[in-house]
């Protein structure tokens, strides 16, 4: 049954009611109840009105009181003035929008007023000193939340789009309407995030936005107003340096990881193999994963396993736009014209992620005091690999070191 919101006033204050649409109503009552975008704003108006007051010192309260009976005098008589019930409805739901917007902003200054400086600066140098215990600690576990920091709880619902999974979030307020959410001076390709967490501290609704799927990297801190405006607050930058550990069981290990660390290229040569077509190759590629197509890049003799004799060894290439993107390139044993099927040929698939990980693209073979090793960067871990004797020696692994650092961004 749809009630709508009416001020009442008497010699001692000013008090509410709800006031059912299916009683005897006066003019203007009526107009409310029979046109729903109205009796809606209503009913978000009387939600603002008694959240407001019921926050106020009552100095503040009593002039809030005031303002708000001299705003139910003015809908009066702009009702009174309307020539037709067209008009009626028109002027009346304008009023309404506006009034609710004098509301958000009273809110935001008066109740909920944006966080300082301070504040903003201490959450985010939490954040950037670990910021996936930190969504731990503070993510919100519900999908009932105030998202917009209005005092009143929103539905949202969440779900990544399209083949990138770009996260989306749908608003909604509790009467099922559809809350729109607009980026105040930014757009989402200036940071391109592909994750996001709500988080509550200090009784305010945050969304911090991630560069990576898995909370690790965080991107931007931002803040919805009563306004529906969407602020970022402060900005991460984030900043590797690449340590490569060496096997202590490995020989030369320790002075094999420091050149290649070094970028030292005066003691090991890497090494090249020659850009080549193969048509026949590419033909046993068709309909390979992904539905993309792969085709080899390049080709030449390496003794990529170091017993002595070459093989025949092809680089393959895939390429996609699609979704984020993918590109994937990986080495592969043949014998002319099929692939082998050769243990040695298994262990440089194993030791490539079975050439099926997007964004890698760089490894290299390379010679160093007469043997050939396989420099992986991956996207997790940096590796350099000796496949020897039948085995795959693992000599240097990386160590990440990861520095996040942040700015204040002036809302």
């Amino acid at each position: 049954m749809k009630k709508i919101f009416l001020i009442c006033y008497i010699l001692t204050g000013l008090y509410s009611a709800s006031f059912d649409c299916e009683k005897s109503l006066n003019d203007i009552e009526q107009i409310i109840c029979d046109t729903w975008d109205i009796s809606e704003q209503d009913e978000i108006l009387a939600d603002y009105f008694f959240i407001i007051k019921n926050n106020l010192e009552d100095d503040k309260k009593k002039e809030f009181i005031e303002k708000q009976k001299k705003w139910i005098k003015t809908r009066n008589t702009i009702y009174k003035k309307a020539v037709s019930y067209n008009e009626a409805q028109r002027v009346l739901l304008k009023a309404y929008e506006n009034r609710i917007k004098e509301l958000k902003e009273y809110f935001y200054v008066n109740i909920s007023k944006f966080p300082k400086e301070k504040e903003i600066t201490n959450i985010c140098k939490n954040i950037s000193q670990d910021a996936i215990t930190f969504t731990k600690l503070y993510s919100v576990k519900t999908n009932l939340f105030d998202v917009n920091n209005d005092g009143i709880k929103e539905n949202i619902h969440c779900e990544s789009q399209g083949t990138a999974h770009i996260p989306y979030c749908e608003y909604k307020s509790k009467n099922g309407n559809k809350i729109d959410i607009n980026k105040i001076g930014f757009e989402w390709k200036d940071y391109w995030t592909y994750n996001q967490e709500f988080v509550e501290l200090n009784g305010r609704i945050y969304k911090l936005n991630f560069e990576d799927d898995y909370i690790k990297n965080p991107s931007y801190l931002s803040l919805i107003t009563p306004l529906n405006e969407e602020y970022v607050i402060c900005e991460f930058k984030i900043k590797e340096t690449e340590h490569l550990i060496p096997n202590q069981y490995e020989k030369d290990s320790k002075e094999l990881c420091k050149i290649i660390e070094d970028k030292d290229e005066t003691k090991y040569e890497y090494i090249n193999l020659e850009k080549k077509e193969n048509i026949v190759i590419d033909k046993l590629l068709e309909g390979k994963g992904r539905g993309g197509e792969y085709a080899v890049e390049r080709q030449g003799k390496i003794d990529f396993d170091n017993d002595g004799i070459k093989e025949d060894v092809v680089r393959i290439g895939y390429y996609s736009g699609a979704g984020r993107g993918c590109d994937i390139n990986y080495f592969d044993e043949i014998n002319g014209t099929n692939f082998t099927t050769s243990h040695k040929k298994q262990m440089l698939l194993a030791i490539q992620d079975d050439g099926d990980v997007c964004g890698i693209y760089k490894q290299k073979f390379f010679k160093y005091k007469d043997l050939i090793y396989l420099d992986y960067p991956s996207q997790d871990e940096h590796s350099i690999y000796l496949i020897k004797d039948k085995k795959i020696h693992t000599m240097c692994t990386s160590k990440i070191k990861r520095d996040v650092t942040f700015k204040y961004i002036q809302p």
